[in-house]
């Protein structure tokens, strides 16, 4: 009876140990004014989109990155590309999976070169499957 107890005492210690406990996004920590817009409106899998970021001027976006967080989809790379002095955009196609309103994290690291400071802009966001 002993060797069960401590078998199942064991078994849940592992167990419990294993869970990663979700942690809320970490947004950006400075007080830099960040903004991000879909085109179209709900972003669709199996679609092209675009996500606009308008930035304060002297704010350079890098490249960031893209994960499921309902489910794993692998790292997707976000290529930012600046269209004005502080607007951004990076195109983007998902594909489908089982899930049928995925939600996404997107993480941009930034760098402001007038005060020499970096960060990330982080955010969620669901697509709908078609």
């Amino acid at each position: 009876m002993k060797v069960k107890v401590f078998i199942f005492a064991l078994l849940s210690v592992f167990l419990l140990s294993s869970c990663e406990q979700q942690q809320p996004p970490e947004q950006h920590r400075t007080n830099e004014k960040i903004f991000h817009k879909f085109d179209p409106d709900q972003p669709r899998v199996e679609e092209p989109f675009a996500i606009e970021f308008t930035v304060p001027e002297g704010l350079i976006l890098e490249q960031g990155k893209l994960e499921g967080v309902s489910m794993y989809m692998g790292v997707i790379p976000l290529v930012v590309e600046q269209e004005t002095d502080t607007t951004w955009q990076v195109k983007v196609w998902l594909g489908a999976c089982s899930d049928p309103q995925m939600r996404w994290q997107a993480s941009v690291p930034w760098y402001n070169q007038a005060t020499n400071v970096k960060g990330y802009y982080r955010f969620e966001f669901t697509t709908e499957t078609n």
